[in-house]
């Protein structure tokens, strides 16, 4: 009886946040002194973390920069696991950045403005 409560326990999800199924393609970039860039595909994700398709095993610890859409994530490499014929990576998220493409406009119109009142002061 106390061997089968324990396999139980070990199957206990763990997670404190639901994990969302996707099939998203992203630019993952490894941030180490080559800083080699790829593609992959998003898997799962959460608040916290995601799981990611790759063609080529990254090592655990490793800090990544994941590129979607308007969004970047940074975050750190928890296992890599091969699967088959690719990879499955297991990302912890530290640092996530939305609606880049909105504040690409404001820094330009803030440029803008910033270079407008400088050649009214050398008038």
């Amino acid at each position: 009886m106390a061997a089968a409560k324990l396999v139980d326990n070990l199957n206990v999800e763990r997670r404190k946040e639901p994990r969302l199924s996707t099939a998203q393609s992203a630019r993952l970039t490894i941030l180490d002194h080559v800083r080699a860039s790829l593609r992959a595909e998003v898997m799962d994700f959460s608040g916290r973390g995601m799981r990611l398709r790759t063609s080529f095993e990254i090592p655990m610890g490793t800090a990544v920069r994941i590129d979607i859409e308007d969004s970047l994530l940074l975050g750190e490499v928890c296992h890599c696991v091969q699967v088959d014929d690719h990879y499955e990576a297991g990302i912890k998220l530290d640092q996530v950045l939305s609606g880049l493409h909105d504040l690409e406009e404001i820094n330009r119109n803030l440029v803008g403005e910033e270079n407008r009142k400088t050649e009214l002061v050398s008038r």
